[in-house]
């Protein structure tokens, strides 16, 4: 690594360090009460962003970039969730619901190639309490969409393309999350006479770690604003200096998978 590229590098991981460091410093400011659990909820999509970005860095720093798209995956599907609880126009008994019948929806499912009585008897439980939350499915091409138009109604100028911002999550879930071909051959070299293991891949610019970085910057910017937290500011300022980091190096800030 060059002069220019290792500052660049020391650049970046200061800067995601720093977003760590608010992000431990400022989560005691999150609580809620009950009637607030919708800002609540987006608010545990922040802590879970956290957990996997630091995740990121673990295995970034274990030169383990092969395996880092499974946590970015995470943080990409995450975000979208979080961010449309949080913005979409709706009363936010509408959200709860929602969130409530996929819960559901997958407990069935779970439900029908298992025999986890724990699981059936607190479902019926539920359900005896809420009979009119019915099973739906998290259309995740819809959500992109969604939060797209939500931050283009906000005048943001970032994540207002449904089509990137799908792609990354569409193209992480293919080849990161689900076993095929391409992703075990990540792990391999031939020639015309032999196979071998391949040595750890570098990741480009620490790209998966970077992305993810972005985008709890961005989902934090939105959380604390909500909780009305005067530094708010400061996590705006992060995702700033992470855009302007692409920028000095020639790469497109935008999502792209």
């Amino acid at each position: 690594m060059d002069t220019s590229a290792a500052h660049d590098d020391r650049r970046r991981r200061s800067t995601i360090t720093n977003l760590l460091r608010l992000l431990e410093e400022n989560r005691r400011f999150l609580n809620s009460t009950i009637s607030r659990t919708r800002r609540q909820i987006a608010a545990l999509g922040l802590a879970r962003s956290q957990a996997l970005l630091e995740g990121l860095v673990a295995l970034e720093d274990a030169g383990r970039a092969d395996v880092c798209g499974v946590l970015h995956r995470a943080v990409v599907e995450t975000w979208l969730l979080s961010m449309y609880i949080l913005l979409k126009p709706v009363p936010d008994e509408e959200i709860l619901e929602e969130l409530e019948g996929e819960r559901v929806r997958r407990a069935r499912t779970l439900l029908k190639h298992t025999s986890d009585e724990t699981l059936a008897k607190s479902l019926d439980e539920y359900l005896e309490l809420r009979p009119d939350i019915k099973p739906v499915s998290l259309d995740y091409q819809r959500i992109a969409a969604d939060v797209a138009a939500l931050c283009k109604a906000q005048g943001l100028s970032e994540h207002t393309d449904p089509k990137a911002i799908y792609d990354v999550y569409r193209q992480l879930s293919d080849n990161n999350i689900h076993v095929n071909l391409g992703t075990l051959l990540r792990h391999g070299k031939s020639d015309d006479q032999a196979w071998s293991l391949a040595p750890n891949p570098r990741s480009f610019i620490g790209w998966e770690t970077t992305h993810a970085a972005k985008l709890t910057a961005f989902l934090a910017w939105h959380v604390f604003q909500a909780f009305n937290v005067v530094g708010w500011q400061e996590f705006r300022g992060v995702f700033t200096d992470l855009v302007s980091w692409y920028a000095s190096i020639g790469v497109d800030p935008q999502d792209r998978p």
